[in-house]
């Protein structure tokens, strides 16, 4: 099954060392389980194939530098495109809207990584891509807590410097109520359903040991 891992914007040159020895200790192999990207230590995604949401669950959770990880439903070059394959026929597209007119409430998330801001009416602009190709008009909205919690990661371009994000913050969520646009198009869009948040990486701060 694949999933969208969400990293992290801390440590680079370690993610891929805490991840594949946690793949260990569950007999997985790297190899069997993702191809590095280009510039994959910059990026904050990475698809990966896990056999079920437990195993996913299993190994997030004891990797503090992956923020989520998400079942991979859509990626694509825009919203648009990244929605227009969530609406082709196939079996994938069955269960997905099977799924999604079984939720009793849902919620739509949006992070963005390698740009200043996504106004909120560009957010919801998204929003209404993915919403006008499945079947969530009659379901209800939960922000706390959806059994059906969406999230779309906007991950914008590397600058010339390589630099990937002129925000501090290591996990940079669009939350702002500013109306000004991004001036940076994205690299690639993606959506999925979040099954598992990363590790806690506070736990194991040795400066919080008391």
């Amino acid at each position: 099954m694949l999933y969208i891992i969400h990293f992290k914007h801390i440590h680079l040159n370690f993610r891929f060392a805490e991840f594949d020895s946690v793949l260990s200790i569950y007999n997985l192999s790297p190899n069997d389980v993702y191809t590095k990207p280009p510039q994959a230590n910059l990026r904050p995604t990475l698809m990966v194939n896990f056999p079920n949401d437990e195993v996913a669950t299993k190994v997030t959770s004891r990797c503090v530098l992956i923020h989520r990880i998400l079942r991979f439903w859509a990626r694509g070059k825009t919203s648009k495109l990244c929605a227009s394959s969530l609406a082709t026929p196939s079996s994938f597209h069955d269960s997905l809207q099977s799924l999604a007119k079984a939720a009793p409430s849902f919620s739509i998330n949006f992070t963005t990584w390698g740009t200043r801001s996504v106004s909120l009416e560009m957010q919801n602009a998204y929003r209404a891509d993915f919403t006008d190709v499945l079947p969530l008009n009659l379901v209800k909205v939960d922000i706390k807590s959806p059994s059906l919690p969406l999230h779309i990661i906007y991950e914008g371009q590397l600058d010339s410097t390589t630099n990937p994000n002129p925000n501090p913050n290591p996990n940079p969520t669009s939350t702002s109520t500013s109306t000004s646009t991004s001036t940076t198009p994205p690299r690639e869009i993606f959506l999925g359903l979040e099954v598992s948040l990363g590790g806690n990486f506070e736990k194991f701060n040795l400066k919080k040991v008391r």
